[in-house]
């Protein structure tokens, strides 16, 4: 299975920097993809820079899936090519407000 979420995640990056529209500024990418063992399903991790576009950029993505899996069809050649769903990878900024928190102990006490 990694060869294959390898495969999607490099043509799902190549669709979204060459075929598909996004805001001016704002630079996506596919941090992740993990596809179900039956290859029905892909579920695609994206990191959305700058922060303040994060939500509009995530809707965009989900709205326009038919048209971004069109784009993948003509490149990506498998048996059966999963259904994807796009979900934004906030762990840098989880990570970031956790080290905030930490911090913030460190100096009350």
């Amino acid at each position: 299975m990694p060869q294959v979420n390898h495969l999607i995640r490099e043509a799902v990056s190549e669709v979204l920097s060459r075929d598909f529209e996004l805001p001016q500024g704002c630079l996506v990418t596919v941090s992740r993809v993990a596809t179900s063992a039956d290859l029905k399903q892909a579920k695609v991790w994206v990191k959305i820079f700058p922060v303040s576009l994060m939500e509009e950029v995530g809707t965009m993505l989900r709205r326009k899936r038919s048209e971004i899996q069109e784009h993948l069809n003509g490149k990506v050649v498998l048996k059966f090519m999963p259904r994807l769903t796009f979900l934004v990878d906030e762990s840098e900024e989880k990570a970031d407000h956790i080290n905030q928190l930490l911090d913030s102990i460190s100096y009350d006490e």
